[in-house]
């Protein structure tokens, strides 16, 4: 329902595709096309592709208040908000969007080190993003907190932030869902990736079919030390198991093992107990590189 976002996160693709311009449709035209898949083509859950759904509240009441009209009876997935948003929201709008079909609620924290969050010119606070779970509970919502990680600046420590602040969602809100940490990789165009770059020697690819092969890797940043991201690494990998809810395992004896892990992770990382080696590690990191050789992501 719109393009574009008027933040300045140095990471992400749209601060050079739209140079922090946002433009959106009318709110008539919104539920204009919301009707016609519902009624031509029999569509009742909507997968939402707004860079940020929430700039103008404005707009979002006045899509509320039409869906609300219109009794469309969707279910609007893949909401994109910034957690600042959503704490600045009036708790009657939110409650009004959850009524007519906001089910599921997107919101892209990135990392829970404030340093790393400032470096990135994320302009959020983990504050923000504690109240933003808390107002999803009020407001019957499921949130969905993306994170990342093996940013070229990043210590072991502040991936440790990250873990507690995906820890502390969860267990605040039993409904939230983490993401894993996805390993970050610069996007060209962006700050992020001329810093990268000019400071910490990224090894950028060079044609699309580069692209396509590349592979998240700390071992990009030529002026990066070889062991500073191995946490981040094994982080990207053990963190699928934090939230369980993403896993689909039809074995149940698989499905009890994930579940005692996930238990696991959660008990350590919350009491600080967890290793530099988290238990089963040797395993995970097998499994991880086995399946990605088999799909060719990984060199022998």
């Amino acid at each position: 329902t719109s393009r574009g976002c008027p933040w300045r996160c140095g990471f992400c693709y749209t601060l050079a595709h739209n140079k922090r311009t946002w433009r959106a449709m009318s709110p008539e035209r919104v539920v204009q096309e919301f009707k016609y898949v519902k009624e031509v083509l029999g569509v009742r859950d909507l997968f939402l592709f707004d860079d940020e759904f929430f700039i103008d509240l404005k707009r979002v009441a006045a899509i509320a208040d039409l869906l609300e009209k219109e009794n469309l009876d969707m279910r609007l997935h893949n909401v994109n908000c910034r957690a600042g948003s959503l704490c600045r929201m009036d708790m009657g709008l939110l409650k009004k969007m959850r009524r007519v079909g906001l089910h599921y609620i997107l919101v892209g924290v990135e990392s829970g080190s404030p340093r790393v969050l400032d470096s990135m010119k994320k302009d959020m606070t983990i504050d923000e993003v504690i109240e933003a779970n808390q107002r999803c509970i009020e407001a019957d919502i499921t949130p969905y907190f993306s994170f990342m990680c093996g940013f070229p600046q990043e210590t072991e420590e502040d991936v440790r932030l990250t873990l507690k602040l995906q820890e502390r969602l969860l267990r605040d809100n039993p409904r939230a869902m983490v993401s894993k940490t996805v390993f970050y990789y610069p996007f060209p165009g962006t700050p992020m990736f001329d810093e990268a770059v000019e400071q910490y020697g990224f090894e950028a690819p060079q044609s699309l079919d580069e692209w396509a092969t590349y592979i998240d890797s700390p071992k990009h940043y030529r002026n990066v030390p070889e062991n500073q991201h191995a946490f981040a690494e094994d982080a990207a990998i053990f963190t699928v198991f934090l939230d369980t809810k993403f896993i689909e395992i039809k074995n149940p004896v698989l499905r009890l093992m994930a579940n005692i892990y996930s238990l696991y992770l959660r008990t350590a990382i919350r009491y600080d107990l967890l290793g530099r080696r988290p238990l089963g590690m040797t395993a995970l990191r097998a499994v991880y590189h086995a399946w990605h050789k088999r799909k060719g992501l990984l060199e022998e």
